[in-house]
C-alpha cells in the first residue's frame, strides 16, 4: 500500500470552514425571513376563513330561527327579547332585549347557564353572557383577543372584563318605528322612514344579498380611542351588548372611522390608536395601530342570504346594507349625516332627498 497516497486521501476528509458555516447560517436566515411572513399570512388567512364560516353559520341560524318563529328576526325587543326589554326580566334565553346570541344558541340545541329561568340575579345574567363570549366558538372571531369592560363598571364585581363580543347585529332590522310607549322600540335613526309599517320580520327586511344582518364590530369605543365597552343594562338601548345602527352612520360605535383619512378627527388625534381595528380585524394592521389608508381595516359581513363578504372599512358603510328595502333616507335636501368617505363613495344615496333604499 502507498502510505503517502493514503495520507493524502485522508487529509481531504475535513469539516466545514468557518466561512462555509457562516454562509450556511446566512442562507437559512434569509430563507426564514422570506418564509415566516408567508406563514404568518397563511395563518391569518386561515383565521379569516374560520371567521367567515362563523358568520355564515349565524346567518343560516337567523333564517332557521325565523322559519321556526313565525318569520321573526331574532334579537329584537319585540320578538325574542320582549320580556327583557319591556319587563326587565331575564327569561332564560335573552339576557337583554337585543340579545340574539342566547335565542340562536337555544334554536341550535345548545344549553347554557340560566336556561329555563324566568327570573334571575345579575350574577345569573352575567354567567350566561360570559358563556356566549368565552365558550361558544361560533360567536368568536379567532382574530379577536380584545378585552371589553362593562358600562357602567364602577365598583361592579359581577360584570367583569373579558373578551369582546365579536359580532354585532344591525338594529335597523330588529327595531320598530313605533314609540316605546306604544309597544315599540323606536326608530334607531331619525333618518329612517318606511313606506310601509315595519316589524322585525325576515320577509320585510328586503333583498337578501344586500342586507348585512350580522357583521364584525365592537359595541362602543370613545373618542379619542379607549378600551371598548358594552352597556350591561337589561333594558339597554341602541343594541345594548349585541348590536347597533351599523357602520353607515358617523355617530355609530360598531365601526368607528373618526380617525380614518379624510374624517373629522383624523388631523386632531394624530398618533392615537385607530378604533377601526377593534371592529375590522383581518387586514395587515391590528388593534392599537395608528391611522392607515381608508380601507386598511378589513372585516366581514354576513348577509341575509347567508353569503359572507370581506371588505374594507369604507366600502362597508354602503347605506344599502344597513336598512330594510323601502326605507327612505331623509337627507332634508342636503347630505346624509354620515362618514365623509361614504358621502363621496355613495353620493346618490347620501345626497338625494328622500332616497329610497333598494
Amino acid at each position: 500500500m502507498d502510505r503517502r497516497r493514503f495520507g493524502r486521501s485522508e487529509s481531504l476528509k475535513r469539516g466545514f470552514t468557518l466561512i462555509e458555516l457562516l454562509v450556511t447560517i446566512a442562507i437559512i436566515a434569509i430563507l426564514m425571513s422570506i418564509l415566516l411572513p408567508s406563514l404568518g399570512g397563511a395563518r391569518r388567512a386561515a383565521r379569516g376563513t374560520l371567521c367567515s364560516n362563523n358568520l355564515r353559520q349565524i346567518a343560516v341560524a337567523i333564517n332557521q330561527y325565523a322559519n321556526s318563529n313565525a318569520d321573526a328576526i331574532v334579537g329584537s325587543p319585540v320578538t325574542s327579547g320582549k320580556a327583557a326589554y319591556f319587563d326587565g326580566k331575564f327569561n332564560g334565553i335573552s339576557v337583554q332585549g337585543w340579545d340574539w346570541c342566547g335565542p340562536l344558541a337555544a334554536e341550535l340545541g345548545m344549553t347554557g347557564p340560566g336556561e329555563g329561568q324566568t327570573d334571575a340575579t345579575e350574577a345569573d345574567r352575567f354567567k350566561r353572557f360570559d358563556w356566549y363570549r368565552s365558550q361558544i366558538k361560533t360567536y368568536s372571531c379567532p382574530e379577536n383577543n380584545i378585552t371589553a369592560v362593562a358600562y357602567p363598571n364602577a365598583n361592579d364585581t359581577t360584570w367583569v372584563s373579558g373578551r369582546m363580543i365579536s359580532y354585532n347585529m344591525s338594529t335597523q332590522f330588529t327595531s320598530t318605528e313605533k314609540d316605546p310607549g306604544e309597544g315599540g322600540t323606536g326608530s334607531t335613526s331619525v333618518r329612517r322612514k318606511m313606506k310601509r309599517p315595519y316589524k322585525p320580520m325576515l320577509s320585510l327586511a328586503g333583498t337578501g344579498h344586500l342586507k348585512a344582518i350580522i357583521f364584525e364590530g365592537h359595541r362602543y369605543v370613545a373618542d379619542p380611542p379607549s378600551v371598548p365597552d358594552f352597556d350591561k343594562d337589561i333594558k339597554a338601548r341602541y343594541g345594548g351588548m349585541f348590536g347597533g345602527t351599523g357602520p353607515w352612520y358617523d355617530d355609530n360605535k360598531e365601526l368607528r372611522r373618526t380617525l380614518a383619512p379624510g374624517e373629522a378627527l383624523a388631523d386632531i388625534f394624530t398618533g392615537a390608536s385607530d378604533p377601526r381595528y377593534f371592529a375590522f380585524r383581518h387586514g395587515s394592521r391590528r388593534p392599537g395601530s395608528t391611522t392607515g389608508a381608508a380601507n386598511s381595516a378589513i372585516g366581514q359581513l354576513g348577509f341575509l342570504d347567508a353569503h359572507v363578504e370581506q371588505m374594507g372599512d369604507a366600502k362597508a358603510t354602503n347605506p344599502h346594507y344597513w336598512f330594510p328595502t323601502g326605507t327612505t333616507l331623509n337627507t332634508n335636501g342636503s347630505k346624509l349625516d354620515t362618514w365623509e368617505s361614504t358621502k363621496k363613495d355613495f353620493e346618490s344615496a347620501c345626497k338625494t332627498p328622500n332616497y329610497s333604499v333598494p
